[in-house]
């Protein structure tokens, strides 16, 4: 069905509710049948950090998503009141849209749901997809859209339930002046779609070109836009916060000023202004015109949050435990280094709620900067990061940190240049440590490997004594695993285990460690299959863009398993089951 046909249903539909409902908006209560499958969270499972919402609701009142304590808050700014909202273990809320005066929604990503708030309680609890990630209020339609990692955008109003296959993997949605946009994770995209759901303007950060004084003189590298963890909107105008990761050969951050730790590689310069393999900026687009305004790049690491209003943006990068603020760009500017106005721990969520800035910690402190500084315990003391999250989540003396790659403990989709050739970053999350050796050629045989030549050689970090191997190992093992689609795919596992893939592809973690070479120019780890529907570009170059172009041999390998032509849809259903 289309968006307009949708937008019709969803206004009749609302009439008819608001009848004897009352002004507010009503979304629909669904039986488990009726919604994909959700997966409610262990305790001990680990947490990547995804970033929060602080989100103006209303005069002097902020909406603050604490995703570690699964509760959102309603907090007066001018009194600092604090209403809590309770929602099931594991909710994990994140993203919070406003519907109207007194009310809003918060998507509950844990759970793949949604709550809609009213004067302050919770009025229903609705099913919205497996990895929702983004909302906002469609008031025009009276409908709340919902942006689904798995390429979904969820329609939900009245008694209608719609959804439209965008395939590709969203992370936020807005509707401006009419029209909806959503934005690409890991490629940092921002698309309008049709009444269909189809893309019609296809919008991107500017590629960075960047001077160097590399070890053999002066270069300029190249930077592609990627991982855009927040998008918002003031008007016309929308401002993402993004990273731009380096498309030449690592070997050229190497010179002179940096410090000697060739080989390997050193990853960057350092924080601040200094060149890294991955860069936090900020991009400008106008929605009026189509255009990408500018792309500037900002100082510190993990750009988690960002809000904005008609004078300034203000950015959270979690990483470097800063906030800055910064006036509207007008066109693309290098970086300059902005003191940040507020520091924190580890900020997650940022808000401008009536001029003042609204910061809100990891450890569920909130921090309001207007005329004076005021501080807010949301939770007890003790919610700072435990030491393996903090070394995972934390800017390095190179100026990137591990979730910069591995972001959400997942991956970039990048493809990295070294002197030994082209590969593409790998998932941490699902059991890692159960797939050593690590790295594509399989030359790091455990995680203290794996850590200092990664973490100590190229990031140029210091390993806290007191964090031991087997802890940071346990904390990256206890990372879920993404899951795969839910089909019947028995013919596509006949395939699979008719062609010998299981050969290679055994075991929980559907690896068997080994380095093979399978014909694509030497030998490489055997990854796992977890989850692999989530990973594309796929192989180890990153040469197969969608999994039925693994299976040209020019790109998977002449040697890779002989799957007859008519085979290859069934066992592609079957793998992005795993």
């Amino acid at each position: 069905m289309s968006l307009q046909r949708a937008r019709c249903l969803s206004v009749c539909a609302s009439v008819a509710l608001l009848v004897g409902c009352g002004p507010e908006a009503v979304l629909p209560s669904f039986p488990a049948g009726n919604a994909l499958a959700t997966r409610t969270p262990n305790a001990s499972e680990g947490r990547a950090l995804w970033g929060a919402s602080v989100t103006p609701v209303g005069p002097g009142r902020v909406a603050v998503a604490d995703t570690d304590g699964d509760t959102a808050w309603v907090i007066d700014t001018r009194s600092g009141a604090a209403a809590p909202l309770h929602f099931a273990r594991g909710s994990r809320p994140a993203r919070i849209a406003p519907m109207g005066e007194d009310e809003f929604a918060v998507v509950l990503r844990g759970r793949g749901e949604v709550a809609t708030v009213h004067r302050g309680a919770v009025r229903r609890v609705v099913a919205a997809c497996d990895e929702a990630r983004g909302a906002a209020w469609d008031a025009a339609n009276r409908r709340l859209l919902v942006a689904c990692a798995g390429g979904e955008l969820v329609a939900l109003s009245g008694a209608e339930r719609q959804v439209f296959r965008v395939g590709e993997e969203l992370r936020d949605v807005l509707v401006v002046a009419g029209r909806v946009w959503v934005t690409t994770f890991r490629s940092a995209e921002l698309l309008e779609l049709d009444a269909d759901g189809a893309v019609v303007t296809r919008l991107a950060p500017a590629p960075l070109l960047l001077p160097r004084l590399a070890a053999d003189g002066p270069v300029t590298l190249s930077f592609t836009p990627r991982v855009a963890w927040r998008t918002v909107a003031v008007g016309s105008r929308v401002v993402m916060a993004h990273q731009e990761h380096l498309d030449d050969d690592v070997t050229l951050l190497t010179s002179t000023p940096a410090p000697p730790r060739t080989p390997p590689p050193y990853y960057g310069t350092g924080p601040g202004c200094g060149t890294s393999v991955v860069m936090s900026a900020l991009t400008v687009f106008d929605l009026e015109h189509r255009t990408t305004q500018s792309t500037t790049v900002v100082p510190g690491s993990l750009p988690l949050d960002v809000a904005a209003d008609g004078a300034r943006i203000a950015l959270v990068t979690a990483g470097s435990g800063g906030v800055q603020e910064v006036p509207w760009p007008s066109s693309a500017s290098s970086c300059a280094s902005v003191l940040p106005s507020v520091t924190t721990p580890t900020p997650v969520g940022v808000g401008l709620v009536d001029g003042s800035l609204v910061v809100l910690d990891h450890g569920g402190t909130v921090v309001t900067k207007g005329d004076t500084v005021r501080e807010l315990k949301l939770r007890p003391p003790g919610g700072e990061l435990p030491a393996p999250s903090a070394l995972f989540h934390g800017q390095s003396p190179s100026g990137v940190a591990c979730a910069s790659c591995h972001a959400e403990g997942f991956d970039d989709g990048h493809t990295w240049r070294f002197e030994g050739g082209p590969v593409r970053t790998q998932v941490v999350a699902g059991g890692v440590t159960k797939t050593a050796p690590f790295h594509w050629r399989g030359e790091l045989k455990n995680l203290d490997a794996l850590l200092h030549t990664t973490f100590e050689q190229r990031m140029g970090g210091v390993r806290d004594p007191a964090l031991t191997t087997r802890a940071l190992g346990a904390w990256l093992d206890a990372l879920p695993a993404r899951g795969g689609t839910a089909a019947d795919v028995s013919a596509g596992e006949a395939v699979f285990q008719a062609s010998g893939c299981g050969s290679c592809h055994a075991g929980p973690q559907l690896t068997n460690n080994a380095t093979v070479d399978v014909g694509t120019g030497g030998a490489f780890q055997v990854p796992s299959l977890r989850g692999l529907r989530w990973r594309g570009p796929w192989m180890h170059d990153g040469c197969a863009k969608t999994l039925a172009a693994r299976f040209d041999p020019a790109c998977g390998g002449a040697q890779h398993g002989a799957v007859a032509e008519q085979d290859v849809p069934d066992l592609i259903q079957y793998l992005e089951s795993l």
